[in-house]
């Protein structure tokens, strides 16, 4: 009951985001498919949905759009722990594949408690004990917190850069500035102008905002590799090697969360994205 209540207050939540400044149909497509893939896997876990299930729901979503679904999912179970007296959400994941999509998941759940007052995950160091790779992945929970609480504020001033440092933390202040540069992306989507703009404006986090930016631009189109260099191509020269280190951070991503993506990432001709993730 409470995982379905849940489920249909992230669906309103996800539903209500606008994104007016992105440009051109695609753009509007690219979001809504993301979306669609993320409130699907979200859902299934909210709702404690079978393994069977979820696997062939899975089945349903193409490759490229996979890492979507699984972030959702572990979104969703996040909301379900948000309230267990112990443990945590990886207790419960239901692959052991797309480690980084999960504990991206498990801090967009805590983004979006943060932006509307419920409850979160605790992160303290007992909880997550017994997760062998939790002190590896676990700045991707601060990015994704970031992303969400970027999405939601609609910009990235000032006060959400603030709002996202981890005290005490250089490591998940770094992280959470990466998961900024992804929602930028999702907020101005092919708008170079708006985007070079943000970014200019926090030069103490520009390094982090453009991988990040790259990373949401090769994580959008993977399955058109020239149009993430055409993306790249259209931003300033003094840009465009952050923007491919975060591309190339994308394609490593790709293979360690599914081997069975290696194939599709081999067949990518495109020279400078080979080198980009090599």
């Amino acid at each position: 009951m409470i995982g379905t209540v849940l489920s249909h207050l992230l669906r309103r939540k996800l539903r209500s985001l606008s994104f007016p400044a992105q440009r051109g149909r695609d753009a509007k497509a690219t979001t809504a498919e993301a979306l669609e893939c993320f409130e699907l896997g979200a859902h299934a876990a909210l709702t404690k949905a079978r393994p069977q299930a979820i696997a062939a729901l899975e089945l349903r979503i193409p490759w490229y759009r996979r890492f979507f679904f699984w972030e959702g999912c572990a979104c969703g179970l996040s909301g379900r722990h948000a309230l267990a007296p112990w443990g945590n959400p990886d207790l419960a994941r239901m692959t052991s594949r797309y480690r980084a999509m999960h504990f991206t998941g498990y801090g967009f759940w805590n983004g979006v408690a943060r932006v509307y007052h419920l409850p979160r995950v605790p992160l303290t160091r007992e909880r997550w004990a017994v997760v062998p790779d939790y002190d590896r992945l676990s700045p991707l929970i601060a990015g994704g917190a970031a992303f969400a609480i970027t999405c939601a504020h609609g910009v990235l001033d000032s006060a959400v850069l603030e709002r996202v440092k981890v005290a005490g933390n250089p490591d998940w202040t770094r992280a959470a500035f990466h998961g900024c540069g992804r929602a930028l992306w999702f907020l101005y989507m092919h708008d170079v102008g708006l985007l070079e703009a943000a970014i200019e404006a926090h030069p103490e986090a520009s390094s982090e905002l453009i991988e990040g930016v790259g990373v949401a631009i090769a994580f959008t189109q993977l399955s058109r590799p020239r149009r993430i260099l055409a993306t790249i191509d259209r931003f300033p020269p003094a840009m465009q090697p952050g923007l491919l280190r975060g591309a190339g951070i994308c394609l490593y991503q790709s293979i360690e969360e599914d081997p069975a993506i290696r194939p599709f990432i081999s067949r990518i001709k495109e020279q400078r994205l080979r080198q980009a993730h090599s």
